[in-house]
């Protein structure tokens, strides 16, 4: 498995989804969307929407629930 191309690919699909919400007049708002990577191959991608960086967090807390990036317990 290539993370690169996983990267990129993952990408792809923010585009993609963007594009879909553009046209149904049904936009994400980008300051409430956040990355998170997981795992020690995790590659360390700058992810976008609507052309505007998405933000980096670790760790995530979520409906009570706190998500590191090394999935330990805090």
């Amino acid at each position: 498995m290539d993370n690169q191309f996983d990267g990129a690919q993952l990408q792809s699909d923010l585009d993609s989804l963007g594009d879909w919400t553009v046209k149904w007049q049904m936009k994400f708002n980008v300051e409430k969307c956040k990355v998170a990577h997981y795992g020690k191959r995790s590659i360390d991608v700058e992810y976008n929407l609507y052309w505007q960086p998405l933000e980096e967090v670790s760790p995530e807390k979520d409906l009570g629930v706190v998500f590191s990036n090394d999935l330990k317990a805090t």
